[in-house]
Parts: C-alpha cells; structure tokens; sequence
C-alpha cells in the first residue's frame, strides 16, 4: 500500500512514455520512460482534477462529499465500463464552485504525477 494514494488501476504500455488503462478506458502520456516491471498506476487524489491540463478525458460525477476544507468528487471515466472503480478528487472548495451541480466533468493529471508501480505478489 502507498500511503496517501487512492486511486489506482492497471495498466498497459503503449510504447516508451504512454500507457493505456483498460478499466478507465484512457490513454495517458507519462513524465518519464515506463519501467518494464511496472504495471500498475496509482495517482494521488489532489493530482487529478478539472484544474490539471494535461492527460484530460471525460467523466461522469458519480458522488460529491463534502468535508472541512474541501469537497471529494467520485468520478468515473465515460469511456470506462460499469464495473470500473470510482476515481477519487479531492478539490478545494472555490475550485468546485464552478463545477457544482455539473454531471460531467473533464479531469486532467500532469505526466509528472503518474506513479507507475510495480504489483507485488501477496
């Protein structure tokens, strides 16, 4: 487990620096050469979101929870079947503003932000 981290999934690569994650249905370009080892994407809530213009795609607003200082938006891609897991946001509460009450939203995550991960075995 990565402390911090809630949003992960596997993935496939698509040549040196571009991955394709089967469950959310996207393709990603990444930071840095993918490992041969990994296989797995994790990404940090805060790292993921509408404000981020790199590696955009489509989602659904599944859920929104408000908390202290921020709100939490569960996503899931339009492009990603119904059993894919939610992808966790975690936005300031001004930056949601904007987006409130929307049913879609168009997320996006700098290449410098995929972890790319090496599955161990249990």
């Amino acid at each position: 487990r990565l402390s911090g981290c809630k949003n992960f999934t596997p993935f496939r690569p698509e040549g040196e620096r571009r991955i394709f994650l089967p469950d959310w249905g996207v393709h990603l370009e990444c930071g840095c050469p993918v490992p041969p080892d990994a296989s797995v994407l994790g990404v940090r809530s805060h790292y993921i979101g509408p404000e981020f213009s790199e590696n955009r795609f489509r989602c659904r607003v599944e859920h929104v929870v408000e908390n202290v200082f921020s709100m939490v938006v569960l996503v899931r891609p339009e492009q990603a079947g119904p059993d894919c897991p939610e992808i966790r946001l975690e936005l300031e509460k001004d930056v949601w503003r904007q987006y409130a009450g929307s049913r879609t939203l168009e997320i996006g995550v700098a290449p410098a932000n995929l972890l790319l991960l090496r599955k161990e075995e249990a």
